[in-house]
């Protein structure tokens, strides 16, 4: 293949050819279920080394479903393109672009139609301006007159960057008069091979799909070899990820303007919005039962209150203080915010957001997953505060209503007394502040590395958010555990 040429790359279905095309757009990975021999060189580098979580320098990639974000407007997946953009490659204006495609300004993609959504696709590769440019079946799912259309404007932007284009397709029809060479895959003779376009539809029509090999039947060395390498593999990549989620802290953002973005977004899925009442609301129920059942079903009350009152305020506010309201904190967001995190990242890989992100030759994990980490840190404080200070009042409006006369100065000295009086940070913060911090690290790097697992269906998305609710819940419950033995 030439520099500057349009390729239509044809074959039978299910014969690789998505998968040839992720090959030259770096984004194939071992491990991924398909083994690849070879040499395969795009634009002087060698596609199957591995390039850290991203896709090749200097190629770029429509996928058929698009892989537009679906929480910026079209203005700023367009913007993201230029900010993003190959080096060296001249900057566009986004509203340049949003012109020349007929784009409107401020619209999600979710309130686009198909064509619509395909051309803001091709607007941000434009802004991204790549040496190569890779089309995966561009044409799908539009009426005839849109196929048209759409092939015309990839010949248009093609003629008017110079890139190389390369295009997966089945639609000929559409598609074969912008050629410029028509390669066929062949499964059969495992090759790639030139056809001249007045050939093409009879090589189609001759073409044979190798049968798929009959599975092995029954345990077999191989497959017990096989299970046991992959157990080894489970522990590595924990540990892997476990890393990755530390490293994540420092951030390593592209484009600060970007990073903050996800931040933000991070924050209202984990802190802001229905986290706050909802962690306020158990803060009050908390403190409310706890302090109840203290002070109102207290055992023989008439003769113990008077000797123990006093050591019964004192416990309740260690109690609350130190055991309580972290645990409770902690486990209702490794459930709550963990689910919501793992949801948008798993959406993300479903709709191969994260390859695009990849294919902008950005690790997911720059922007995801130190949003998420940072997210943590900062709003778990903040929902543990809120769930104390809330809780505390119900404890306090507890004991008014069930001892008229007294006041809420004495309660609040017996209630401070074991957690350090007066002190602006109360006695053992350290521990407190260690564990909600180190839960939620551990919850944010749980919900990222499972959520952005490749997902075929809606159903994989929520299989990931059930098992980072059930690994953050015990994580949490192991981290409790642990800090138990040493605060006590």
């Amino acid at each position: 293949m030439e520099v500057g040429e349009l390729v239509l790359l044809v074959g039978g279905s299910g014969t690789g050819k998505s998968l040839l095309l992720g090959i030259l757009a770096g984004l194939w990975r071992p491990g991924s279920g398909v083994e690849v021999a070879g040499h395969v060189r795009v634009l002087e580098q060698d596609a199957l080394a591995p390039h850290g979580d991203r896709g090749l320098p200097g190629v770029g990639i429509v996928f058929q479903d698009f892989a537009l974000f679906d929480d910026l407007p079209t203005e700023d997946n367009v913007r993201f393109g230029i900010d993003h953009r190959a080096p060296g490659r001249p900057a566009a204006s986004s509203d340049h672009l949003l012109t020349e495609f007929g784009l409107p300004k401020k619209v999600i993609p979710a309130r686009l139609s198909g064509g619509m959504r395909q051309r803001l696709a091709l607007a941000r590769l434009r802004a991204q301006s790549p040496g190569l440019v890779l089309y995966d079946e561009p044409t799908s799912g539009l009426d005839p007159a849109m196929k048209l259309r759409v092939a015309s404007r990839i010949r248009e932007v093609h003629d008017q960057s110079g890139q190389t284009t390369v295009i997966v397709t089945h639609d000929l029809e559409s598609c074969l008069e912008i050629a410029d060479k028509i390669i066929l895959l062949d499964p059969t003779e495992k090759s790639l091979v030139e056809i001249p376009k007045n050939k093409i539809a009879k090589a189609l029509a001759t073409l044979r799909t190798p049968a798929p090999e009959d599975a092995l039947e029954g345990p077999t060395p191989r497959g017990l070899l096989r299970f046991l390498i992959g157990r080894f593999e489970s522990i590595g990549d924990f540990v892997l990820a476990s890393s990755r989620t530390v490293v994540s802290i420092l951030p390593q953002w592209p484009a600060p303007r970007w990073g903050f973005h996800f931040l933000r977004r991070a924050l209202r899925l984990t802190t802001l919005g229905s986290a706050l009442p909802f962690l306020g609301l158990s803060g009050l129920i908390a403190g409310f039962v706890t302090s109840f059942f203290m002070f109102a079903l207290m055992p023989v009350k008439t003769y113990t209150e008077p000797v123990l009152a006093e050591e019964y305020g004192g416990s309740l506010g260690f109690a609350l203080f130190r055991v309580v309201i972290p645990g409770m904190t902690t486990l209702l967001f490794a459930s709550r915010s963990g689910a919501a995190l793992a949801a948008d990242i798993g959406n993300r890989a479903l709709t191969r957001q994260l390859d695009a992100l990849r294919s902008f030759g950005i690790p997911p994990a720059r922007y995801l997953l130190t949003g998420a980490v940072w997210a943590s840190l900062l709003g778990i404080p903040l929902l543990n505060a809120l769930a104390y200070i809330l809780a505390r009042f119900a404890a306090t409006a507890v004991f008014l209503g069930t001892h008229p006369g007294h006041g809420p100065y004495a309660f609040n000295e017996d209630f401070l007394r074991l957690t350090g009086q007066g002190a602006f940070f109360p006695g053992g913060v350290g521990f407190v502040v260690a564990k909600l911090l180190l839960c939620a690290l551990g919850t944010a790097g749980i919900a990222y590395h499972v959520g952005a697992r490749p997902k075929t269906s809606g159903a994989a998305v929520a299989d990931a958010v059930t098992a980072t609710i059930i690994r953050a819940t015990i994580f949490t419950l192991v981290v409790h555990l642990i800090f138990a033995f040493f605060e006590f």
